[in-house]
């Protein structure tokens, strides 16, 4: 399968860097970016689901369902080798 380059924005990159960790819900990324970013970086909910919406048109991630709640879960299968190898 083919993909589109991701752009890597840093506030997309930070997204993934929190999902990378482990599945979280909207609320627990927000708070996750923040931390990393030494409070830097505080993404609206827009901008955060934007950016998840982005995420999963293109494969980066995935849906996975924690504890009966949907939640957005780590890089997929495919696009760890990806991840590993971006300049």
């Amino acid at each position: 399968m083919t993909y589109e380059p991701l752009r890597l924005t840093e506030p997309v990159l930070l997204v993934l860097l929190s999902l990378a960790e482990q599945p979280r819900h909207g609320y627990a990324i927000l708070k996750d970016v923040e931390r990393m970013s030494g409070g830097r970086v505080k993404l609206s909910t827009g901008t955060l689901y934007g950016a998840l919406r982005r995420l999963l048109d293109d494969a980066w991630i995935e849906r996975v369902e924690e504890d009966e709640a949907p939640a957005i879960g780590g890089l997929t299968g495919s696009r760890h080798a990806d991840a590993a190898t971006y300049n």
